[in-house]
C-alpha cells in the first residue's frame, strides 16, 4: 500500500539528511540539521497511534497534531515505515513553505 501524500522534488530521507544545510541569519554560520531532524522525526513517531481496520484488513497510523500525516500497511511494520516516509515528506513541504513544525515532547 502507498502512503505518499505529496509530490516533491527531493525528499530528506534517513540516508541523505546530513546533506541538508539550513542557513540561519547571515551572522550565524550554516548548521547541519541531519541529526536534529532525525531526533525530531523519532520523537514525533513515538506519538503515532495505530489501529487495525477490519474492513480494509490493513493497519492505519497517524500522528495527532500533524494534519495529513497518516499511512496504511498490510502489517504494523510496513505501516510504520510508510508513516516515517510520509512524515519526512511532510516536514520538507512545511519547511519549504516557510512554516514551522509542531512541538513534540519526549
Amino acid at each position: 500500500m502507498t502512503a505518499s501524500l505529496f509530490e516533491l522534488g527531493k525528499l530528506i530521507t534517513r540516508t541523505n539528511a546530513d546533506e541538508y544545510i539550513v542557513a540561519p541569519p547571515a551572522a550565524w554560520p550554516p548548521v547541519r540539521l541531519g541529526a536534529a531532524l532525525r531526533q525530531y522525526i523519532d520523537l514525533a513517531l513515538k506519538h503515532a497511534q495505530t489501529e487495525y481496520l477490519e474492513d480494509d484488513q490493513a493497519y492505519y497510523s497517524e500522528i495527532p497534531g500533524f494534519a495529513g500525516v497518516y499511512a496504511t500497511g498490510d502489517s504494523q511494520e510496513v505501516c510504520a515505515r510508510e508513516l516515517r516516509d510520509v512524515l519526512e515528506g511532510w516536514i520538507v513541504l512545511r519547511l519549504g513553505e516557510g512554516r514551522s513544525l509542531p512541538a513534540v515532547s519526549r
